[in-house]
Order: C-alpha cells, then sequence, then structure tokens
C-alpha cells in the first residue's frame, strides 16, 4: 500500500515518521522513547511551567479559527516598502492569498508554527525563524516557486528515511501560499544573476528528496539546499551552519539517519538577504511578529542539557504536539500582542521582554543570564 502525504520539505521526514508510526508499520527504539518523555524532577526542565490552577485564563489560542486581514502600512516588522507586485484581480482586503506577490528571483521563506516545524528548528545549532525556502520565478504568465516537496510511503519494515519520496517541483505561488502560515519574502543577493538561479531550479525538477539533510552531494536535494544550490547557480554562496549538539536531538537524529554535521538550514539562506514582506493566514501583524520573537525564546531554553520531550509530545493517536505549557505560553502571547507597541522586529528588546515576562509565567523561571545576555 501506498500513501501519499504532502508537506512542507524539512517537515517532511518528521511527517512521514509521525505517519509511519500511527499505522503501527513502525517501532521506535527504547533510547529514542525515553528522549521523547519529559524528564522527571530533579533534572533541569525548562518548559515544565507551573501549576495549572495558577496561571492566568487566556482568550486566545495560539490557532485562530479563521485568517485575520493583512494590515499594510502597520509600522510593524518589517516597514511597509514597494519591493512586491499588486495583483489588480485580488482586492487590497482579501486576507489570503495576499493580494501582494514575489517578484521574479525573490527568495520566500516559510513557518506553520507546528511541533513538526520547531523540531525540525532544534535540529540546527543557531535559532532561525524558518523552516522552509523556495525560489520565486515569473514564467509563461504565472507566478511558481521552485521547491522540494517530501512524500510518504507507508510500508512494511526499513528506516524512517526510506519512507520519504518526492523531489523537487515547480509550484504555483497561489497553491504555495495557501498551505502556509507564515510567509515572508526576500531580496535575491545584490549581483545575483537570476537567470541562472531560475534555471538552475527548473533544470533539477524531479530530483529526489534528501531525507538525510546530507548537503555533501547533490543527487538528492531537501529544500533549503535546492535554493542554496540554484542561488550559486547564480553567483551567491550560502554557508551552511553546523547542527545541534544536543544529545537528545542526536540520540533522535542517529535513528532517522541523519548523520551530517553541518546543514543549509533557512536561516543560512535568507539571513544576509534583504526582507520585503511577510505575511500571515491566520495571524495580525503584531501576533506574527510576536510568535517569532516567542520561538526564539524557546529555542534559548532549550539548552544543551535539555530533553526533547520536554517541548514536544508523542502519541499514537495526536502524533507529534507541544507539550500543554508551550501551547499556553504561545496562545498567551497570541493574545496579549495586539496591545503591545510596535517593534522593530522579533528581536527588539522590549519585545523579547514582554515575551521573557510571558515565558517565565507559563513556561517557568529561566534567568536572561543563562543565555549570557
Amino acid at each position: 500500500m501506498t500513501l501519499a502525504c504532502r508537506s512542507r520539505c524539512l517537515p517532511a521526514g518528521l511527517l512521514g515518521l509521525l505517519l509511519a508510526l500511527t499505522t503501527g508499520c513502525l517501532s521506535i527504539p527504547a533510547a529514542v522513547r525515553e528522549e521523547a518523555r519529559p524528564a522527571p524532577p530533579p533534572a533541569p526542565n525548562h518548559f515544565r511551567g507551573p501549576a495549572a490552577d495558577s496561571l492566568p485564563a487566556t482568550a486566545d489560542t495560539f490557532l485562530p479559527a479563521s485568517p485575520a486581514p493583512i494590515a499594510p502600512g502597520s509600522g510593524r516588522w518589517p516597514p511597509p516598502r514597494d519591493g512586491l507586485l499588486r495583483r489588480a484581480e485580488v482586492p487590497a482586503d482579501v486576507a489570503w492569498p495576499p493580494p501582494l506577490v514575489p517578484r521574479h528571483g525573490q527568495v520566500v521563506a516559510s513557518e506553520q508554527g507546528s511541533a513538526q516545524g520547531l523540531l525540525l528548528s532544534l535540529f540546527s545549532a543557531e535559532p532561525h525563524l524558518f523552516v522552509h525556502t523556495g525560489l520565486v520565478a515569473h514564467e509563461a504568465g504565472e507566478v511558481v516557486v521552485y521547491e522540494t516537496q517530501g512524500v510518504l510511503r507507508a510500508e512494511i519494515g526499513g528506516t524512517p528515511a526510506k519512507r520519504i519520496s518526492g523531489g523537487v517541483r515547480r509550484v504555483p505561488w497561489d497553491e504555495f501560499a495557501r498551505e502556509q502560515r507564515f510567509i515572508a519574502v526576500f531580496e535575491p543577493p545584490p549581483g545575483l544573476d537570476v537567470e541562472r538561479a531560475v534555471a538552475y531550479a527548473r533544470d533539477r525538477i524531479g530530483a529526489p528528496f534528501d531525507p538525510l539533510f546530507d548537503a555533501r552531494e547533490d543527487g538528492r536535494l531537501y529544500c533549503t539546499e535546492l535554493t542554496a544550490r540554484a542561488l550559486a547557480a547564480g553567483g551567491w554562496t550560502a554557508q551552511p551552519v553546523e547542527l545541534t549538539t544536543n544529545p537528545s536531538l542526536q540520540q533522535v537524529m542517529g535513528w532517522l539517519g541523519i548523520g551530517a554535521s553541518e546543514i543549509y538550514s533557512p536561516g543560512s539562506i535568507v539571513g544576509p538577504l534583504e526582507q520585503v514582506a511577510i505575511f500571515s493566514r491566520h495571524h495580525s501583524p503584531p501576533q506574527l511578529t510576536a510568535y517569532f520573537a516567542a520561538k526564539l525564546e524557546l529555542y534559548r531554553r532549550f539548552t544543551p542539557d535539555q530533553r526533547l520531550g520536554n517541548v514536544i509530545a508523542y502519541s499514537p493517536v495526536r502524533g507529534l504536539s507541544l507539550r500543554q505549557p508551550v501551547q499556553d505560553f504561545l496562545a498567551a502571547v497570541n493574545a496579549a500582542a495586539p496591545d503591545w507597541p510596535a517593534t522593530a522586529g522579533p528581536a527588539d528588546p522590549e519585545l523579547a521582554r514582554r515575551v521573557r515576562q510571558l515565558a517565565s509565567t507559563y513556561l517557568g523561571a529561566f534567568p536572561d543570564a543563562a543565555d549570557g545576555a
């Protein structure tokens, strides 16, 4: 039997693993199962949270029921600028897909705000905001994104990595946008030969997905690797980053067959680039900025002594999910953000201060000095 699962690049391996687990096709080694449990006291757990009855009630959830309208000119991160094209056929007040489309050669990065996305973000030794990238092209009157897609094969036997197929594809912008929670758009690197970059991505259509995230060879490609190699073909080189040395995550990555020591993370692709826009399918501009600040706080707290199970839970019924204190923290940030002052971005010191206050309430105390701040 074959089961196709459409997913967004980096989470694809984890989604494939998840479905294999829930369909009973795969057993988890005891050591990996242990890492999926929260550390018992007195072991350090920076996500344990206080007693539930001591928390303030939150009227909001992190996953609103309907999209929030985009508010260009709000003064939120990033400042509005003329970096995109407005589609005449789409009213400006339509929430999704965005009424603005990327220009030819721009780079897009996306984030789902999910447990899978956080897990893949934690694999990198350096924090990054997004989990997926793609390259935009205008071809034959159509706006498209070149990206890598993973597809799950549910079958008996084999390792998790061997269950993931799929590869490089060309997808219409609207379809790409409908599958994301957050999308950021970046200018191509200065001096990039855009046509060469796009030609490389076009020529790689059909190249298989790389579930091992091994950039030492280009026969198989994961999403950020496709973007990095396309930009390299156009004359700009992205620098890979090291994978985490966290022992808990090393245990999981070893089981998944990920043996590389470094990876092209979304941050290594778009970090040096100029961001011109960011959209959210469900969140207002203040909320999306605060979400990324909250994600940075989760990463700050995930120190080398932390277990994966402290922040992410697994069950055969629900699959991967965020631990309840983490869900409550994100919901509280989402509820409070609309009343906060405008900020310069997720790393804004005042925004970080407010987010850390809520983290102390919902996740427990964690001193700023713990990360050298």
